[in-house]
């Protein structure tokens, strides 16, 4: 859903037509059922934006929610990523070569985070407006209003309050 990297470029080697999922209407009022794209071109590949579509998750879909990879909607079939139905790691034959690594690494860390969950209490140390995704490349969490200190997600932890 918020993947590292938000947004990639890709460049035509030759001329090409996207199929479009329904018409649309383009810059000069016509009305186009797909696009073309000439050798040369260079597209921009929305990866957070697509991870999120209401269009495709529903109007929760910047929530995270695991419990929708358990039974994804029919929509989400035809996004071409290579793992969960999301393009963190994109498709093709230029996807991400590190993805079985990172979902590796995420196992590892959930039992890592399992822990820490169950002995600490976390919450965030100023209002969740005031933290705002920055960077081109990659994106990382800062605080609107400390931006030259750099990424920062100041939490407050306390030991788990046990009954």
């Amino acid at each position: 859903m918020y993947p590292p990297v938000a947004t990639t470029l890709r460049m035509a080697n030759r001329d090409d037509v996207l199929p479009v999922t329904a018409p649309f209407v383009d810059w000069h009022g016509n009305t186009q059922t797909e696009v073309r794209i000439a050798k040369g071109n260079r597209i921009v590949v929305p990866i957070a934006v697509l991870n999120r579509l209401k269009s495709v998750w529903g109007d929760d879909a910047a929530e995270f929610k695991p419990e929708r990879w358990e039974h994804p909607p029919a929509e989400a079939s035809n996004l071409p990523g290579i793992w969960a139905h999301i393009l963190t790691f994109l498709g093709g034959p230029r996807a991400c070569i590190a993805t079985r690594f990172s979902v590796i690494k995420y196992v590892t860390l959930k039992s890592f985070l399992f822990s820490l969950v169950r002995e600490f209490e976390f919450e965030l140390a100023v209002p969740v407006a005031d933290i705002i995704p920055v960077g081109m490349l990659i994106q990382r969490p800062n605080v609107r209003s400390e931006l030259d200190k750099g990424a920062q997600l100041p939490l407050l932890i306390r030991p788990h309050a046990r009954d």
